[in-house]
């Protein structure tokens, strides 16, 4: 199967463009999602089938579409999560180890993220329990500075090689351990990043570097690599 590349557009429109094997792109014509007001998607397969699943996050609802994706290019009629205030970004990623893949949403509104669990065949859907503790993860309280405040972005890795996915997101960046037996928070210091003063980060890309763990911060015009440091 070729890459494909899904763009959100400003209409409230998706753009798909398949990979044709020989480094052209055929463009499809515009899908309208039957909403407006998202703020970013994520496009893996969620349910197994081994086709790519569009997910989308509605910062005015509060809610996350899943749309099952059709293996043409085109995605079928979404399925409705309310996950909590301003959803900005979702990243999809096994949270919870039983091989299939979760979403974890920065929610910009609250400072928080909010984790949906993949439940599995035979009744494929996602559980979101806004009480919940088990994958609940929160900014520090009194520490706005570091705080995950405005997050818009949200990206899973193992920074700490336990095999299991760590989260990062907003505009000031934390780190948040996901490992039995609880969960820790690490901030980086403001004067660690590219811009502290920037309003806006935009983009927050967990990835690695000759092997390093760590987070790549993006924000306008400069992009800066800050090392995982993890207990």
């Amino acid at each position: 199967r070729q890459p494909t590349s899904v763009y959100p557009l400003f209409t409230g429109e998706i753009a798909v463009f398949l990979g044709q094997g020989n480094g052209t792109l055929l463009p499809l014509p515009a899908q309208d999602l039957g909403n407006d007001h998202w703020t970013g998607i994520a496009c893996r397969d969620l349910n197994g089938d081994r086709l790519p699943d569009l997910v989308v996050p509605y910062m005015k609802t509060g809610s996350v579409s899943v749309h099952p994706g059709r293996g043409d290019g085109t995605f079928g009629p979404p399925t409705y999560y309310a996950v909590g205030l301003e959803p900005r970004g979702a990243a999809p990623g096994d949270l919870d180890g039983n091989g299939w893949l979760d979403l974890s949403v920065s929610l910009r509104g609250t400072d928080e993220v909010a984790p949906l669990l993949n439940l599995a065949p035979p009744l494929w859907r996602l559980s979101f329990d806004a009480d919940s503790v088990t994958l609940r993860w929160g900014a520090m309280a009194g520490a706005e500075q570091y705080n995950v405040y405005r997050g818009d972005a949200a990206a899973l890795v193992d920074s700490d090689g336990d095999g299991l996915p760590d989260d990062g997101y907003g505009d000031c960046v934390n780190h948040l351990d996901n490992s039995p037996g609880g969960l820790q928070d690490t901030f980086f210091p403001a004067s660690e990043l590219p811009n502290p003063g920037q309003a806006h980060t935009y983009l927050v890309a967990a990835a690695t570097s000759d092997g390093e763990k760590g987070l790549g911060l993006t924000t306008t015009g400069l992009t800066r690599w800050v090392p995982a440091t993890c207990p």
